[in-house]
């Protein structure tokens, strides 16, 4: 060979041995790689599906690698710490809200034969009435503050196909009284209503608190629109602005200063508790005197960072 034509062999020779070399060097490292962190992987997989409703043992693989070793025994106290902490709380809320209902009760029933005795001036009676109704609304918090801790722990497992049609007529016919208390002219649109699919339980509560909101707050001779199209559910209400920002309606205790009423403002709360767990957008605007709040049971076009939220 000439000097040149060497040259050139040698330095295509090299380059292609030295691209080869790279490509083994690459495919050995990641192969170690994958080998080293594959506990970790696994462990933090196992992370990823654990849940603390489900009273299963949490396990992590075994690994003889220190670092990842240590990593997993400090990982099964916390989680371990976590679940007892989580079971000490779930007890306590459901045991703490019985043990209150219990003295609640005998302190409402002793009012009651209090009243029925017929030995108390108008003022006695008065106080007593007064007693009565702060024990109910004390009871009815309770009661509130236990579902919500219930949803927000998610302890409301069975799913059905539930009858959106059927929930909203039950709950026209039960509050019937108030609309001819108050006149109001109710519309009902459920013609193309799709069933959905969750706990029939929680339907009965998110139904029941969004239909009863709009029959305490709804101006009296006012008028009530409740429809279903496909699967959004509307509800319409006359009545006054709200005298908080819209933004601040879903959050606890929040209520409408302008509109007396006994209930602690856990309501809509609720409702929106609910939604976030099936990922239903929740919204609600005023406009033209009236108060509007629709919910979306359909999961297939949205994200969970959507879930439960609404807009103004």
């Amino acid at each position: 060979f000439e000097k040149d034509d060497l040259l050139e062999t040698l330095i295509k020779s090299l380059g292609i041995f030295f691209i080869f070399l790279l490509l083994i060097l690459y495919l050995v490292s990641r192969w170690l790689s994958n080998k080293l962190w594959k506990p970790f992987y696994q462990s933090l997989n196992q992370l990823k599906e654990i849940d603390f409703r489900e009273n299963r043992l949490f396990q992590l693989p075994h690994t003889t690698t220190a670092e990842f070793a240590q990593l997993n025994m400090e990982l099964l106290k916390m989680t371990d710490r976590i679940h007892k902490q989580y079971n000490n709380l779930k007890e306590f809320s459901e045991n703490a809200s019985h043990e209150i209902q219990t003295p609640l009760g005998i302190v409402r029933n002793k009012l009651e034969l209090l009243l029925q005795s017929g030995n108390q001036s108008e003022e006695e009676i008065s106080l007593i009435q007064e007693a009565f109704e702060s024990i109910t609304r004390l009871s009815k918090l309770t009661q509130s503050l236990l579902l919500l801790s219930k949803i927000e722990n998610r302890q409301f497992h069975e799913n059905t196909s539930v009858d959106i049609r059927q929930l909203v007529m039950n709950k026209i016919e039960l509050f019937e009284d108030i609309r001819q208390m108050k006149a109001l002219t109710v519309e009902i649109n459920m013609g193309d209503a799709e069933k959905i699919t969750m706990n029939p339980h929680l339907a009965d509560i998110l139904l029941s608190n969004i239909i009863g909101n709009a029959y305490k707050h709804s101006s009296r001779g006012g008028n009530i629109h409740i429809e279903m199209k496909g699967k959004q559910f509307i509800s319409t209400n006359t009545g006054r602005p709200l005298s908080v920002n819209a933004d601040q309606l879903f959050h606890r205790f929040v209520k409408d200063a302008a509109v007396p009423s006994e209930s602690p403002g856990l309501g809509l709360s609720i409702v929106r508790e609910i939604c976030a767990i099936y990922f239903f957008p929740i919204h609600y605007r005023y406009a033209d005197g009236m108060h509007t709040i629709s919910i979306l049971f359909d999961t297939d076009r949205i994200s969970p960072d959507s879930a439960g939220k609404f807009v103004s």
